[in-house]
């Protein structure tokens, strides 16, 4: 049976969570792909003055909400989609739904991106790595 969009829609989602929670990664590697490649133009000088904004400790804390609100989207999202593998082990997905609970709780409560970025490991740990679990004995994938 072939995979489909859907199917891999709960391991899309951690595998951006992950990246998005290493805020300091986020920021300081912000648009770089564009930056680096985009010859002298307006949409360079603007990502420019963005990315410093965004480094800026003065600055940065303009952009927590915004950050805050795409992290806890992605978190109902993939709290949602984990209940399709209740077949698969009732446990573990109610087990991934209340950790999913706990850190969206966290998300809200953080007051900076370094906040955030300590939430990483715990998100990996109790969210990504069992949903890669149950992800692979749905599909008889063999994760690795």
């Amino acid at each position: 049976m072939p995979l489909t969009l859907r199917d891999l829609t709960p391991v899309g989602l951690c595998v951006v969570m992950e990246e998005l929670l290493d805020a300091k990664r986020f920021r300081e590697g912000f648009c770089d792909y564009s930056l680096f490649r985009i010859p002298h133009s307006e949409t360079r000088s603007a990502l420019t003055a963005l990315k410093q904004e965004l480094n800026s400790f003065t600055t940065q804390r303009k952009f927590l909400p915004g950050y805050k609100a795409v992290l806890l989207t992605n978190l109902d999202r993939i709290v949602s989609e984990t209940t399709r593998f209740v077949r698969v082990d009732p446990t573990l997905v109610e087990e991934v739904v209340m950790s999913g609970r706990d850190l969206i709780r966290r998300v809200l409560e953080a007051d900076s991106f370094e906040e955030i970025a300590k939430l990483g490991p715990d998100f990996k740990k109790k969210i990504a790595l069992p949903i890669y679990k149950l992800f692979a004995s749905s599909t008889q994938v063999q994760v690795i």
